[in-house]
């Protein structure tokens, strides 16, 4: 029997505000900030046939929306604000691409207009968490494929050119489920990601911590956590270190996750990251 298809459309909303002091939007996931502007990022559920995906821009100026998407499931996890003022959105799509659900991400200018849309992976499912601009004006994106690498999933980061085109990948991971949620660009001008590892299979997970270099070459790869289940949602880079946030705790029972805060400080000069 045929499945029923589901029409999901990915809603994003850019709003300029004429107050700096509107209410924040609920159920954000991802926000940032400085002295002009907040981006927020938000996804809501609102019945079983339509998810939408909101990003709201607030300083001074009119407003926009526009939708993205196809006729099947397709979704934003993340947004960021570029170095020409527009907008990086990265996520997955079942609408179009190589596999049941492929990587997507697309370039925005201020407006909302698209300057480029694409997808990355293969025939299986992929899918990014996770994207950030890179100093080089290019982009560096961290998510899970199933279309490479050793195991049934492996995290997987992907070096994207300002102009959409894939400049390199890396994959990590051992032979079960392995994910990277949040990468950034690094001190020393390559990059930290962290993620999740599975290293016996389902009932354990740690946290998967990777330094590669500009050019992809990973410079190390360390896993932390005893038997319960550890991850790492988002990395903040700070002054002179980086701050990393998940949960920890035991999968069985969801009352029993706990908050887990990491601070590691860059030290220049040994090229070494200490845990404080």
């Amino acid at each position: 029997m045929k499945k029923p298809q589901f029409h999901f459309l990915i809603f994003i909303t850019i709003l300029f505000l004429l107050f700096n002091n509107c209410q924040k939007a609920e159920n954000s996931l991802h926000e940032k900030k400085n002295k002009e502007e907040t981006i927020v990022e938000k996804n809501k559920n609102n019945n079983h046939s339509k998810q939408t995906t909101h990003i709201e821009k607030k300083e001074f100026g009119n407003s926009w929306e526009e939708t993205f998407g196809g006729t099947k499931i397709d979704r934003a996890n993340y947004a960021s604000k570029t170095n020409d003022g527009g907008f990086i959105v990265a996520g997955a799509t079942e609408s179009k691409g190589k596999g049941g659900k492929d990587a997507w991400v697309i370039k925005l200018d201020d407006s909302g207009n698209i300057i480029w849309d694409e997808t990355y992976g293969g025939l299986k499912d992929d899918e990014f968490y996770s994207i950030e601009p890179t100093p080089d004006g290019c982009f560096i994106a961290g998510g899970y494929t199933e279309s490479k690498g050793r195991g049934s999933r492996d995290g997987w980061i992907v070096k994207i050119s300002k102009n959409g085109r894939m400049e390199w990948d890396k994959t990590f991971g051992g032979i079960y489920w392995d994910e990277i949620h949040s990468v950034v660009p690094s001190h020393d001008s390559g990059f930290l990601a962290a993620g999740s590892f599975e290293p016996y299979g389902a009932g354990a997970q740690h946290l998967l911590l990777v330094k590669i270099d500009k050019y992809g070459k990973t410079l190390w790869e360390k896993t932390y956590g005893s038997g319960k289940w550890n991850e790492v949602l988002n990395i903040e880079r700070q002054n002179d270190s980086y701050l990393l946030s998940g949960s920890r705790g035991e999968r069985q029972s969801s009352v029993l996750f706990d908050t887990w805060l990491i601070k590691f400080k860059w030290l220049e000069k040994e090229k070494i990251f200490k845990r404080n």
